[in-house]
């Protein structure tokens, strides 16, 4: 059997099997959209959370369920510890039932499901830590488990046509985004380029991006770039100037201002902590 995945990047995996990241520190992640179904926990500390136009604050032990193509972002303190589990369709024959539904709180919120949900994952990041003889197969099964914990015992609600039309259209439209540019972050990116890679005018793609994001076109891809000038600062080889043009700042003063701004403290006292 195949092992399990694991990849530091959980906004790009890929695998037949579940998906799981655990022990990261400080997550941080715009909005973005994928297929998987997702637990996410918050193990220490507090982490934002915007779902589906709804802003929640995660502590300690707390769950959030993101499923197929809901569009969120993450937002943790700098010393929050989070972990997740993403479902690939393969990994599960409920999946596709699953996927034309919502949760009805953004947070599971049945004390038994909860409970559940949580046991069942911390077993699958302890046999993804120890990988021990038929591991694979264990966190399968667990997998299924609270798969049939979500359906059976938390409350979901059937997407109506409209809102599943509107419901893909964005999300293909973000994905869209997020991959012109991942490819080119690292580059000059205008409104413009952007918007005849999408098909779209610029005043138009403007509107739909603000509403899908929750935020404008400069601050998602400056939030982009930081995110990550963060994942360049564990190569000691590089200085601040060599992270920040990587990260396709052009101006390393513009870019430790507005790292400043977005984790409240400056780049390299961040990285110091970093590496400690």
């Amino acid at each position: 059997m195949t092992d399990i995945l694991v990849e530091k990047d959980i906004h790009t995996a890929t695998s037949t099997l579940p998906f799981v990241s655990s022990g990261t520190v400080g997550l941080k992640y715009v909005s973005h959209t994928h297929s998987e179904l997702e637990i996410f926990k918050c193990d220490r500390g507090r982490v934002r959370v915007t779902l589906l136009d709804r802003e929640i604050v995660l502590k300690a032990g707390e769950i959030v369920v993101f499923m197929p193509g809901d569009i969120h972002n993450v937002d943790a303190d700098e010393d929050a510890v989070t972990s997740c589990i993403k479902f690939f369709p393969s990994s599960t024959e409920d999946f596709n039932y699953m996927k034309n539904f919502r949760l009805k709180d953004v947070k599971v919120t049945p004390m038994r499901a909860r409970e559940s949900i949580i046991r069942d994952f911390d077993e699958i990041i302890m046999e993804d830590t120890r990988r021990e003889p038929m591991y694979a197969t264990s966190i399968c099964g667990l997998v299924q488990r609270i798969c049939l914990t979500l359906i059976r015992e938390v409350d979901l609600i059937s997407l109506t046509q409209d809102e599943r039309t509107k419901h893909l259209k964005n999300s293909s439209v973000l994905k869209s985004i997020d991959e012109y540019i991942a490819s080119r972050y690292s580059q000059e990116i205008t409104l413009e380029t952007l918007a005849k890679h999408v098909n779209m005018s610029k005043f138009y793609l403007c509107r739909v991006f603000s509403e899908i994001t929750g935020m404008g076109f400069v601050e998602y891809l400056t939030r982009f770039r930081l995110i990550k000038s963060v994942e360049l600062m564990s190569d000691a080889d590089l200085s601040l100037v060599d992270i920040a043009l990587k990260s396709g700042f052009t101006d390393v003063k513009c870019y430790i201002r507005s790292f400043k701004r977005y984790y409240l403290e400056t780049p390299g006292k961040y990285r110091k902590n970093l590496l400690k």
